[in-house]
């Protein structure tokens, strides 16, 4: 029952097959009924509160050593009706055949060598046959039909998962393989008592001992050598954290990216097994609606989108952005065994110093007081700052940035007098787009008291 999520499912429907079988063969007595449900029924209330629990929105509570806990997300709208055979018929070919998971089959040899799937099938038929036997009125319950009902079970289910490409796969039905294993075993058996003589059983068992040698000989060698890089990077995910030093690197001060955002690739577990914080000093963040936010863990997420002022861990592979973020929006790169982390591009750039002296006119500087670089979000950065010219510098016409592929204009947010004139601006630029470019000037017209046109040209950008 507590082993994954369909199976306190699943045991219902098996148990419910089994007692009406059982009671059309004149085999329950009430006795025997009561002291086989009550344990069961013990063992399963917990569960049983939880879900009443979640269904119902009720309050969580704890009693002696057991917490009735309210779940963040109920998976009840995984269960769907849509397609319900087609379903089915996925969930017959991934238990028999191999799955789309790599870490769950190697399509290779399939689960259990594709020398079992004919046993398989004619250890399903057996069972089917007798069960269909035994429904005769003088004939004895069949042990065959329980190991029946409970792939039935599991079969039926499949039908009921969700839409999701390859949903209905041995993750979520690892129950069944208990009966197909049996399958295995049924059909053998038959396939051996089909043969009369003695000699024809013996050369058919070590033809089929020999064969299966030969399959798990093949297969060994293939998992010790190339299952790694063949299922990388998903098979390890379930026994390896993070790489440490990721954290260690993004948590130092002296760094300067302790206070950025950090996008993880994966469950939150895993940055926990790395970090290995104290249990007791976990607070998980609660949302608007009061939702725990297991999404996020301080400043570390799990969460999609691209912010060119935050910091991404991918894997080296499996994942089609990777080359985005280091050939088209150039974030910084470090490399760690399992990982790669790329660091925000706009950490740290400043194309000038606060007062930085664009030029000078004959009544004083012209200076750029402060100057930013933010994300705006779709890979575009705004670059805005604030100029300040002398009273009688005149009438500033424009300022933009001249680049190789024509001029980026800027929106002039504010222009006011005070002591000094402050000309405050925007430049709205893409990201790639802009990081590409061999030349950046940054440029300043204007009309003098004169009537003539100034221009007064910055550092170069291109830094």
């Amino acid at each position: 029952l507590y082993t994954y999520a369909i199976s306190y499912i699943v045991v219902p429907l098996f148990l419910g097959m089994s007692l009406i079988y059982l009671i059309y063969k004149n085999k329950v007595r009430f006795i025997n009924f009561i002291s086989a449900a009550l344990p069961f029924g013990i063992l399963a209330l917990p569960l049983a509160i939880v879900q009443i629990i979640n269904k119902y929105d009720l309050p969580e509570f704890k009693l002696g050593i057991f917490t009735f806990t309210k779940l963040v997300h109920y998976r009840e709208g995984e269960l769907m009706t849509t397609d319900f055979f087609i379903k089915i018929l996925k969930g017959i070919k991934n238990t028999f055949f191999f799955d789309q998971l790599k870490y769950n089959s190697i399509p290779l040899f399939g689960n259990f060598y594709y020398i079992s799937v004919p046993f398989i099938i004619i250890g399903l038929g057996y069972c089917i046959y007798s069960l269909i036997k035994s429904l005769k009125k003088d004939k004895e319950v069949s042990l065959y039909a329980f190991p029946l009902f409970y792939w039935i079970s599991y079969t039926l289910f499949s039908g009921f998962m969700a839409n999701s490409p390859g949903y209905e796969n041995l993750t979520r039905m690892n129950g069944i393989l208990a009966a197909i294993i049996l399958f295995i075993y049924f059909g053998i058996k038959v396939s051996i008592d089909f043969f009369k003589k003695e000699k024809a059983k013996t050369v058919f068992v070590y033809a089929l001992g020999f064969a299966y040698t030969i399959s798990f000989i093949i297969f060994a060698a293939f998992y010790f050598t190339k299952f790694d890089s063949f299922a990388y990077p998903y098979k390890w995910l379930f026994y390896e954290p993070y790489d440490a030093e990721l954290f260690e690197f993004l948590d130092d001060p002296e760094n300067g990216y302790s206070e950025n955002t950090v996008h993880l690739p994966w469950n939150y577990n895993y940055y926990l097994w790395a970090v290995k914080p104290n249990p007791l000093d976990l607070n998980f963040p609660k949302d608007a609606m009061g939702e725990g936010g297991i999404s996020e863990i301080g400043r570390y997420r799990t969460d999609s989108g691209v912010d060119l002022n935050s910091e991404y861990i991918f894997y080296y592979s499996e994942y089609q952005n990777i080359e985005y973020f280091r050939n088209t929006l150039h974030f910084n790169e470090l490399q760690t065994e399992h990982f790669v982390l790329f660091l925000a591009p706009l950490h740290g750039i400043s194309f000038f110093e606060d007062n930085h002296v664009l030029g000078t006119t004959d009544s004083g500087d012209v200076t750029l007081t402060k100057s930013y670089m933010s994300d705006i979000g779709n890979s575009q950065i705004s670059f805005y700052g604030w100029i300040t010219v002398p009273d009688d510098f005149g009438e500033l016409t424009k300022i933009y940035i001249n680049t190789e592929y024509g001029d980026l204009n800027a929106e002039i947010l504010a222009d006011t007098y005070e002591t000094e004139r402050t000309v405050c601006f925007q430049i709205t630029l893409d990201y790639p787009t802009f990081s590409a470019c061999n030349t950046r000037v940054f440029f300043i017209e204007g009309i003098d008291e004169n009537g003539n046109k100034t221009n007064i040209i910055s550092s170069d950008m291109t830094k």
